[in-house]
């Protein structure tokens, strides 16, 4: 009966450990992909949001007298609650024409963002 060395496997060879590593490293690039554009899709659905509003209230300036346009200050609308801290600002300068811009901010990962559309509004 001859004498035979059983070889004895113990451990992961390095080329699995290496796949292995590949694997890992493929997955973890496909989730953090996956990662910003979910991030970019809700900060486009902001914006989108910011826009809307914006439009909206520049629409409702628009329908307005010139003399009885409102001055400076914020300004109310049902959809700001939609944005993280939305809050919306009335900008008007001049007299004749008047230069009025319509701001809304929000809070973005920490950072405030706005959204601005600016006018001229004349008397005539």
């Amino acid at each position: 009966m001859p004498f035979c060395k059983k070889k004895l496997n113990k451990g992961f060879s390095l080329v699995e450990i290496l796949v292995t590593l590949a694997f890992i490293a493929i997955i973890l690039s496909i989730l953090f992909a996956v990662g910003n554009i979910w991030r970019s899709i809700r900060n486009l659905q902001w914006q989108t949001i910011a826009y809307n509003i914006s439009k909206r209230e520049m629409e409702n300036l628009r329908n307005t007298q010139f003399s009885s346009l409102p001055p400076s200050g914020a300004f109310i609308d049902n959809q700001l609650s939609r944005l993280p801290s939305g809050s919306g600002q009335l900008i008007v300068s001049g007299s004749d024409p008047k230069d009025i811009k319509v701001v809304v901010y929000w809070n973005q990962e920490g950072l405030v963002k706005n959204f601005t559309l600016e006018t001229l509004f004349t008397s005539k």
